[in-house]
């Protein structure tokens, strides 16, 4: 269950590795995304009393997730040495990729149920994503002007590393990544009117703690429809 009327379940194809996220709205399933190879993800609408509508192949990237895969990429950051991390999910559509930039802030003890646990905690920053596929010829500069205007060459180029483990364009030419951008930026690429709005009504700015050993967020602080709280995810085992 995810809040409320939502449930979400991931099943995995033992047979070939893919996965498919099956999203439910008030127990009804509405919506099947099957993850595929090379970034991309099909989707099948299934409206109550209608045969199945499936969509065309999407391209969202190498790096995206269903949500429960994205929990799961988290939990492996978390039980690794890495201080910085960009993890992207999807809810429902190209337009509704989510990114995860996460920096790590330190260990933290914290009360869990009544336990003092020492945690990793996180600086985590949300942000909508967008597709970008990478061109022959394309370099930093050139990303740097048509997706991250804000940022100078070295932090996208640190972005660009973190994202796709290369450290030029070139060496990913012809692949397709998600990237976290500005609103802007989002709102010009997807031709969208958009103020930012995370799943679920989190806000951009959040701070996460998470079990060193098995990689679980424990507990999470933040403003959520614009209220500010503090609480536990789990007892941290």
């Amino acid at each position: 269950p995810i809040l409320g009327d939502y449930l979400y379940m991931t099943l995995l194809d033992t047979n070939g590795g893919s996965a498919l996220a099956v999203r439910w709205k008030n127990e009804v399933p509405d919506l099947l995304l099957h993850f595929k190879e090379r970034g991309e993800v099909s989707v099948t609408r299934m409206d109550p009393g209608e045969a199945p509508d499936k969509d065309d192949d999407l391209a969202v990237g190498e790096n995206v997730h269903d949500f429960l895969g994205g929990v799961e990429a988290l939990r492996e950051f978390a039980r690794g040495d890495d201080a910085e991390s960009v993890i992207c999910a999807m809810k429902k559509s190209v337009t509704s990729i989510y990114a995860m930039i996460l920096k790590l802030e330190g260990l933290e003890t914290v009360e869990l149920s009544g336990s003092r646990v020492q945690c990793r905690k996180y600086e985590v920053r949300l942000s909508y994503a967008c597709p970008l596929a990478i061109d022959p010829g394309t370099t930093i500069e050139d990303l740097r002007t048509s997706h991250f205007p804000e940022k100078s060459s070295a932090e996208v180029s640190a972005l660009f590393h973190r994202v796709t483990g290369a450290d030029t364009p070139a060496a990913v030419t012809g692949r397709r990544f998600a990237f976290p951008v500005s609103v802007a930026v989002f709102n010009r690429v997807m031709n969208r009117e958009r103020e930012f709005e995370g799943p679920f009504g989190l806000d951009e700015s959040l701070t996460l703690w998470c079990d060193p050993s098995t990689g679980m967020p424990v507990k999470i602080r933040g403003s959520f429809h614009g209220a500010t709280v503090e609480f536990e995810l789990s007892g941290g085992g």
